[in-house]
């Protein structure tokens, strides 16, 4: 399996303001930030897609020291 998008380029990404997650080939499903795998079905054909910065958020952790 090849990643279509590495870490570097995720990070590059953020840092000129861009969002950028994978497509999932399988069920459409976004997966931000990008993983091996979809979230949705697990699938491992993605595709890079560019996003418009707002979404659902589903989870959060706070971390308190």
């Amino acid at each position: 399996m090849t990643q279509k998008m590495t870490y570097a380029l995720y990070q590059n990404d953020l840092e000129k303001g861009k969002f950028s997650g994978l497509k999932c080939s399988a069920c459409q499903a976004v997966t931000f930030p990008p993983q091996a795998v979809c979230r949705s079905c697990g699938g491992s054909d993605l595709n890079v897609a560019p996003l418009k910065g707002q979404g659902t958020l589903r989870t959060f952790t706070v971390i308190r020291v």
